[in-house]
């Protein structure tokens, strides 16, 4: 019943509960309930219309074609999303050609990690004017671990946030404990919310389940483009993750803390594993915890024909460690290939396709 109830952008609304009957241990596939509930509406949608003596007639839109791209681009309907967390990667995002050239690209989305919000202190506004005068959508990255001694902290964040609440676009939610935060902050109600990759949307059924909380997600990291593919079904937007270093660990346990004794001094550590292989540390003080991020970064350049086959409404650029230079060769580099059409080499020796071929086992 919940699944036949759900009468999203239909004429109807269901007014109380629905009743059915079925036999016992009966099973029945999404996609068939999905299709019965259409045709069921449908139906009834043209009863009501013939029955006040009306012509019914129902247009049917064809689906958008994104592999029939003009010129071998990738459709415009695909926009790129940058996420910054430091201030020399808003330095890189200013002298690149995102900034530069804006018409380049339909749309494009800035995540803007809340601890590089809030260090803009009184130029909060002034920040965020540049990017509506791009125009781009602001969306605030939240914390990934958040716990009821950081409430200076939360209470700092939602009066910045409310003093600039027009120019604020929606949120990257990357947990449950998000989606009870911006529940209970309610002037945030009309705000956009975006899932994370660290959500594990898998599924179709669990897509189903976020759609009540989201208005877009990011593929998970761990799927391949097989998998990926089936969940880019048009019943939530998806956004696929092209470049950035990827999380291995999100740790409360410090590891300056545990080596040497706690700093409170935000730094970047290194961790070598017994092959010699280092991996960074970041250790997020504020709020007490680490991310250890694998040595490589995951880099799709040069795989554009799957990604436009693959068809998401966004493309994901996310920085880390880079220095500013660094970061404008990412962003040449993509804009090159993506938008331009143009072949280009990966400005990094030592990176990653993830699983995007081969999955997880």
């Amino acid at each position: 019943s919940k699944q036949l109830g759900k009468l999203g952008g239909s004429n109807f609304h269901l007014d109380g509960t629905m009743d059915i009957r079925v036999s016992e241990n009966a099973f029945y596939p999404l996609k068939t309930m999905n299709e019965l509930r259409r045709k069921g509406l449908s139906l009834l949608e043209q009863k009501l219309i013939t029955a006040n003596g009306f012509p019914y007639t129902r247009e049917v839109q064809k689906p958008f074609d994104i592999i029939g791209a003009h010129n071998g681009h990738m459709q415009k309907q695909s926009g790129f999303s940058l996420y910054l967390r430091t201030a020399e990667q808003w330095n890189g995002f200013l002298r690149s050609s995102f900034l530069k050239k804006p018409k380049e690209h339909t749309s494009l989305r800035i995540y803007v990690d809340s601890d590089l919000f809030l260090t803009w202190g009184d130029t909060i506004a002034e920040h965020l004017q540049i990017l509506k005068k791009i125009p781009a959508e602001t969306v605030l990255a939240l914390p990934k671990i958040i716990r009821l001694r950081d409430s200076r902290y939360l209470k700092l964040l939602e009066k910045s946030i409310r003093d600039n609440l027009e120019a604020v676009d929606g949120f990257l939610i990357s947990s449950l404990e998000h989606v009870g935060l911006l529940q209970q902050w309610h002037f945030l109600q009309s705000k956009k919310r975006y899932g994370d990759h660290g959500l594990y949307l898998w599924n179709c059924r669990s897509i189903e389940f976020w759609t009540d909380y989201l208005d877009g997600f990011c593929l998970p990291l761990e799927l391949n483009y097989a998998e990926q593919r089936q969940l880019v079904n048009g019943i939530l937007p998806a956004e696929k993750f092209l470049y950035g270093r990827i999380p291995m660990m999100v740790t409360a346990q410090c590891l300056k803390k545990t080596l040497e004794g706690c700093t409170g001094r935000p730094e970047l550590l290194w961790m070598k594993d017994r092959k010699g292989k280092e991996f960074p540390v970041k250790n997020h003080c504020r709020f007490c915890y680490n991310t250890i991020y694998n040595p490589s970064p995951l880099s799709l350049l040069g795989q554009e024909k799957l990604i436009r086959r693959l068809a998401p409404g966004a493309l994901r650029l996310a920085f880390t460690l880079e220095t500013p230079e660094q970061m404008k060769a990412v962003l040449d580099a993509f804009a090159d290939q993506f938008l331009h059409g143009e072949e280009t080499r990966d400005p990094f020796k030592d990176f990653t396709r993830g699983h995007f071929k081969r999955g997880v086992e």
